[in-house]
């Protein structure tokens, strides 16, 4: 039978390794989160003023949408030029 020092030390090692394990992926995976935030917002801005109608759209063509169709103000307002 185990001792109950190396029953709480086999805890704290799971725990620490668990912990950089979870820590590690989001740091890697912080930016690939705010690219999809990012993506989705301008997916919403499209939908709200008619410019993307299909659900399935890429993100290259989102972004050539949003690009060429949608201006943003520098206080971070959107604008849509008229047609």
């Amino acid at each position: 039978m185990r001792s109950t020092s190396y029953t709480f030390a086999f805890a704290a090692i799971v725990c620490v390794v668990c912990s950089l394990v979870v820590s590690g992926t989001a740091t890697l995976l912080r930016e690939r989160q705010e690219q999809n935030v990012r993506m989705d917002i301008q997916k919403n801005i499209l939908r709200s003023v008619g410019f993307l109608q299909n659900e399935k759209a890429s993100p290259e063509r989102v972004k050539e949408l949003y690009t060429s169709r949608i201006q943003e103000m520098p206080c971070g307002r959107v604008t849509v030029p008229m047609r």
